[in-house]
């Protein structure tokens, strides 16, 4: 569900599987019609099981039901249609009975033009699939459905005459016509007295760019998140930071499962270290040797006596690509002050990432020392102040 694909595999999957019935099935059906997976048959009213039966034994994943005219009127997608007494088929606008009619309010916060958009295109829909019906019931469908989503009256009654004098395929075959000749595609957010203005501006200026809108008022932005917010020590695929009890040093991995299981490595290399230092071992010894060529973090540990916060690691950046945290650890480690990281950690990283990284690095320190004055000079104010 979602895929682009999804409608075309599902309607292939389907024209496959109607040619295979009809093969199979041995009586003549007069009339047929598909749109994806709704079908509409002209049958014997005796034959309609055995035909069910037929098309459901092909492929146990798709299963077919059956709905039988009643009175001459078969709902058919969002048609209903209706047998006439000489064979002729009329159709008439279809909603389901658990349907609330309402669509895009007139009040919502959306450009003028989408409203418009929406309601011209809902006054063409009833128009053009309401063969059965004549003017006057037509254009009080639209008015109600309309008038339940706030559209006010005089703009509903130039809806519908705008839609009686202009058919719906000559208002199609423009709008085709003038997304052929646009060249260009951008957005702007929607604010209210705001964006038209621009857009009108923008349209003269460059008539060959279509400008959409953008809405910031969503149901989503109203809402608070309802998904629990996932633990630090389940989040994989991220860069982490683990700073020094007794120095200013910090150690900055990667780890694309979890980082519990990342520290869970750490403490248990931790624990070996100090268990073959109880055990008389020193640092020239090859055991000891072996388990500080693991990790930059063991081995600081090990060539200082130093022990890290491991209980208080912090998340410095996360990538949902797995081939891309070794780029995103170097970057780090190259912009990390004090890092214990082994210098073979930023071997790989391209020179093509210093300038940026220089960069950011230069104003990160620019802007701490002004905190830091600031600060004091806070703390000089208060201080004389507190004297006085």
């Amino acid at each position: 569900m979602g895929n682009p694909l999804s409608p075309i595999i599902a309607d292939m999957v389907l024209e496959d599987l109607l040619n295979e019935a009809l093969t199979v099935v041995n009586i003549p059906i007069p009339y047929l019609k598909k749109y994806v997976d709704d079908l509409f048959l002209s049958l014997p009213r005796d034959k309609i099981e055995a035909i069910k039966t037929t098309f459901n034994s092909l492929n146990h994943h798709i299963q077919f039901t059956t709905e039988v005219e009643e009175n001459k009127r078969l709902p058919f997608l969002d048609m209903v249609l209706v047998r006439k007494d000489d064979q002729t088929i009329k159709t008439e606008w279809y909603t389901k009975p658990i349907a609330s009619g309402r669509f895009l309010n007139y009040y919502s916060c959306h450009p003028m033009h989408q409203k418009m958009n929406v309601a011209i295109n809902f006054a063409q829909r009833v128009y053009r699939l309401s063969t059965n019906w004549n003017s006057a019931k037509i254009n009080n469908v639209i008015f109600r459905h309309l008038r339940l989503n706030d559209y006010p009256k005089t703009l509903i009654n130039r809806i519908i005459n705008h839609v009686c004098s202009k058919p719906a395929a000559d208002t199609a075959m423009e709008v085709n016509r003038k997304t052929v000749e646009t060249d260009f595609y951008c957005s702007l957010t929607n604010v209210d007295g705001l964006t038209h203005r621009l857009t009108k501006t923008l349209r003269k200026e460059f008539p060959r760019t279509k400008i959409a809108n953008k809405n910031t008022k969503t149901v989503g932005a109203l809402l608070p998140p309802v998904k629990d917010i996932t633990p630090k020590e389940e989040l994989s695929n991220i860069i982490y930071k683990i700073a020094c009890e007794e120095c200013p040093g910090s150690y900055v991995g990667m780890t694309s499962t979890k980082l519990k299981n990342r520290l869970s490595g750490h403490r248990s290399n931790i624990k070996k270290l100090n268990t073959l230092r109880d055990a008389g071992y020193t640092n020239n010894d090859t055991a000891i040797a072996c388990i500080r060529e693991k990790t930059a973090l063991v081995d600081h540990a090990a060539a200082t006596g130093h022990t890290f916060r491991l209980d208080s690691p912090v998340i410095i950046d996360r990538t949902f690509k797995t081939a891309n945290l070794p780029v995103i650890e170097s970057c780090h480690i190259k912009n990390t002050h004090h890092a214990v990281n082994k210098r073979t950690d930023t071997d790989n990283l391209h020179t093509a990432y210093g300038g940026i990284l220089h960069m950011i690095h230069t104003r990160k320190t620019k802007r701490e020392p002004k905190q830091t004055r600031h600060t004091n000079t806070s703390l000089a104010a208060e201080r004389e102040r507190a004297r006085d």
